[in-house]
């Protein structure tokens, strides 16, 4: 009986993940292993009628790198996610990365971030506040190769996937997608760092393309990230912007502003304001804000209130 093709795309996403699983366990026998573990608790209140409570996110991570006598030279990264109190699982990031003389060029094969936008540079999928990424591309980690690396003062990054190796819920198996971000961070941490992204792709059938510009200052006490995306989705326009503000009031809290927009066949747009306290118990974050939207994607107003406490750990073993 002739093999179907949805069985031999089944084979290939288990014998990747496999192969990459089995070169992170074979590595632990020689090197020691960074295990991280995130988890998020998260209460939302709605216009303060209705509420939720959750486990709303828990990660946890192994990191191997193997060096030789010129340096680091090969990363092995595993990441598992759950959310919404397990109703979702899925394997974040699964990649090998091979690091060249310096940083100069690298080759990463597997699972990881996509570089567009903010998310090279600024990890929210913890924060109570999220960056625009589920909205302009749909998720935020592709299977696929990643050249990266830099020339003089210019970053760059090449992303390139053709299918599905590793179950991804939010996309399908066809989908096709090609990514290049090029970035310039200056010599000094206050020197204003930008970038330009391009990503096309086909998603569940249908084209999509976007150019994207991010912008980070940091300006003693405040930290601004910015970003700003145009683009296509078949036969629809598409426009998004967020616009972050973290200010460290005092050592232990900060206070965090946003703004965010997103326009497709209706308008949502919105106002974050919240608070950012580290404790000194055991490590434990609290976070507070509340989300105001002059149009949801109802076209609705609606508030919500957040209230999160997040805990990071991380050990080598």
């Amino acid at each position: 009986m002739p093999i179907e093709l949805s069985q031999l795309k089944m084979a290939k996403s288990s014998l990747i993940s496999t192969l990459l699983v089995l070169a992170i366990l074979l590595s632990v026998q020689v090197e020691a292993v960074q295990m991280d573990l995130e988890t998020s608790l998260l209460a939302k209140s709605t216009d303060f009628n209705k509420n939720e409570f959750s486990l709303h996110r828990i990660g946890l991570g192994a990191k191997q790198i193997i060096s030789d006598g010129k340096g680091d030279r090969l990363h092995l990264f595993f990441r598992f996610e759950a959310e919404d109190n397990f109703t979702e699982r899925n394997v974040d990031q699964l990649y090998l990365k091979y690091k060249g003389p310096m940083g100069r060029w690298n080759v990463t094969l597997g699972k990881s971030s996509i570089p567009f936008g903010l998310l090279t540079d600024y990890n929210s999928e913890m924060l109570v506040l999220n960056t625009q990424e589920k909205k302009t591309i749909g998720y935020r980690n592709d299977d696929g190769i990643k050249l990266s690396g830099f020339w003089k003062s210019i970053d760059y990054e090449l992303l390139f996937s053709s299918g599905t190796w590793i179950q991804n819920h939010n996309k399908g198996d066809n989908d096709k997608l090609a990514v290049i971000r090029t970035s310039h961070k200056g010599n000094d941490l206050e020197d204003i760092k930008f970038a330009f992204s391009y990503l096309a792709g086909e998603f569940f059938g249908v084209n999509k393309l976007l150019y994207g510009i991010d912008i980070i200052k940091y300006k003693g006490l405040v930290v601004s990230r910015n970003e700003f995306v145009v683009g296509k989705e078949g036969d629809r326009d598409i426009a998004s912007v967020f616009s972050g503000i973290d200010y460290s009031l005092f050592p232990s809290i900060d206070l965090n502003m946003a703004y965010t927009y997103f326009k497709t066949k209706s308008i949502e747009n919105s106002l974050f304001l919240g608070m950012t306290y580290n404790s000194p118990f055991y490590g434990v974050v609290l976070r507070a804000g509340s989300k105001y939207y002059f149009n949801d994607n109802k076209e609705d107003d609606k508030n919500e209130v957040y209230i999160q406490l997040y805990k990071y750990y991380s050990h080598f073993f």
